[in-house]
């Protein structure tokens, strides 16, 4: 049983690092804390891999863009591109 980096774990499902990141935060994938650095196990990788595999991009999408684009930050940017478009 082997372990990675999250940016290991980015390059092989070939997503970014803040998408693992925010797996991690809302449980969809455990990380493991080794002092100040964060790994994953090799399985549970592949056990998310899988699940994405059989429910595909389409099934997992709905609830992905749910926790990751409704949130404090992009209601900050949906206030500034309003106010920048009011200005042209």
């Amino acid at each position: 049983m082997g372990y990675m980096t999250i940016a290991e774990a980015a390059q092989k499902l070939r997503v970014s690092i803040a998408t693992i990141r925010r797996r991690i935060r809302a449980g969809r994938l455990r990380a493991y804390r080794n002092g100040r650095l964060l790994r994953i196990r090799e399985s549970d990788l592949v056990a998310l891999a899988e699940a994405r595999q059989a429910y595909g991009w389409g099934d997992l999408s709905a609830d992905s863009f749910a926790a990751d684009w409704d949130n404090p930050y992009d209601a900050v940017y949906d206030d500034w591109r309003r106010r920048e478009s009011r200005k042209r």
